[in-house]
């Protein structure tokens, strides 16, 4: 499956990373909009 010859693990860090950091930061925005810290 893997086209550019990445084991299927290697795959699944790079996914799982991508959503922690998407995840993340949508997290920590909305908290910053909760406490109207966020002044950027």
């Amino acid at each position: 499956m893997g086209k550019l010859g990445l084991p299927l693990a290697a795959w699944l860090v790079f996914a799982g990373s991508a959503l922690l950091e998407v995840g993340g930061d949508a997290v920590v925005r909305k908290g910053l909009r909760g406490a109207n810290v966020a002044k950027s």
